[in-house]
């Protein structure tokens, strides 16, 4: 490589170190030029299915480090930032970003919980509530949507559905009895006894339920099994039919669509490819 003091004169140098940065120009150039057109072919493409994020960050990226560089040779080309090589450094860290853009950061990405849904989901089964409600994401726009009407006895039937999905979960796990009982106590001192936590009103069903609680000793007289709060199982699954009809009619159920859409694609790509076992 030609070192300064090899040329024959001044102008000489300049006038190749012109011609270099012209060719160094026209290179970043059609490099950007590249990365715009690839972003523009994958536009209508699902964002799961393409990288056009990481394209646009890394477009973004290289045309700001390559108008400072630029930048800097052109009117800094006399300062000591220049002469003394600094300039380059902008080419470090612009290397170092997009190692870290492309490469570090999606490898740190693996060791995150994935969104996917590592079970089938398909639109038949966000269509009713007691299968909906099974589904994470389902019962999350669900909640919010029952959040954003204010509606408070949706939002107790959405909590009485926890608490007592969980108490079946428990029977069906067959948990110890200690922690069984101390579910079922807090589903009879939420919605059950007199002056509950969420102040249920009373009806058939519960007014059965307290028949089995003691209030002197506080204690469930009741046998604690699997068909205890079946009848209330089916009551809120009732209560909940009738404002999820509400909720399909609205945009958040929309949105769920959308969502179970992309979702199931992916979980048929990552079955594909044997990337989930089930």
């Amino acid at each position: 490589m030609m070192q300064c003091g090899e040329y024959d004169s001044v102008d000489q140098y300049e006038n190749i170190l012109a011609v270099t940065v012209i060719c160094y120009i026209n290179y970043e150039f059609l490099l950007l030029l590249v990365f715009i057109l690839c972003v523009y072919r994958l536009r209508h493409i699902r964002d799961e299915f393409n990288i056009n994020t990481e394209l646009r960050a890394v477009t973004t990226i290289l045309f700001f480090s390559d108008m400072f560089y630029i930048g800097s040779i052109i009117f800094l080309y006399d300062t000591v930032f220049d002469v003394l090589g600094f300039v380059e450094y902008i080419e470090v860290v612009l290397s170092i970003t997009l190692l870290c853009l492309t490469s570090i950061t999606p490898v740190v990405r693996t060791y995150y919980p994935s969104g996917v849904v590592p079970f089938p989901i398909s639109q038949e089964v966000i269509e009713h509530v007691d299968s909906a409600m099974i589904m994470p994401i389902a019962s999350q726009m669900f909640y919010e949507f029952l959040n954003d009407l204010s509606d408070i006895r949706g939002m107790t039937l959405i909590a009485m559905y926890s608490d007592l999905r969980r108490y079946s979960n428990m029977i069906s796990d067959h948990a110890p009895a200690e922690e069984i009982k101390k579910q079922a106590m807090t589903v009879y001192k939420d919605y059950i006894i007199k002056g509950n936590t969420y102040e249920m009103d009373s009806n058939e069903i519960i007014d059965d339920l307290r028949e089995g609680y003691n209030g002197k000793t506080k204690e469930i007289e009741y046998d604690i099994d699997e068909v205890l709060f079946t009848d209330l199982f089916d009551f809120c699954i009732g209560g909940l039919e009738v404002y999820y009809e509400i909720f399909k009619k609205s945009d958040r159920f929309t949105e769920l669509r959308n969502e179970v859409d992309r979702q199931e694609v992916l979980y048929h790509v990552l079955k594909k490819y044997n990337l989930i076992s089930n």
